[in-house]
């Protein structure tokens, strides 16, 4: 009895390879244990797995501590404003012009 390995039978096993490497890089990876277990699974289905498993878990780094918005529940942008908003037509002016030159290089 001999066996051939045809072509369909190599592409199986080196999408398999490949699955076992996307689950080996995902667990050791900071994620969630929940992403980590259901793009596991969808890595094991064969071709088509792995390709959509590393398309799906491969997620951008977390943003710096300092880039990361700690006070998503204040308005300090409202805050900011609101003497500028709230003063008569002409000293409105001349707060704006303060501020958008105070502030000029900060992100919006």
């Amino acid at each position: 009895m001999t066996f051939e390995p045809s072509i369909t039978l190599c592409i199986l096993v080196l999408s398999e390879l490949a699955a076992l490497w996307i689950i080996w890089r995902l667990w050791r990876s900071g994620d969630h244990p929940f992403f980590k277990v259901v793009l596991s699974l969808l890595a094991l289905l064969p071709v088509l797995g792995p390709i959509i498993a590393l398309w799906i878990g491969n997620f951008p780094p977390r943003a710096p501590r300092v880039l990361q918005d700690q006070r998503r529940y204040r308005a300090d942008v409202h805050d900011r404003w609101r003497s500028t908003l709230d003063a008569p037509p002409r000293k409105r002016f001349y707060r704006w012009r303060e501020l958008m030159t105070k502030h000029r290089n900060e992100d919006p």
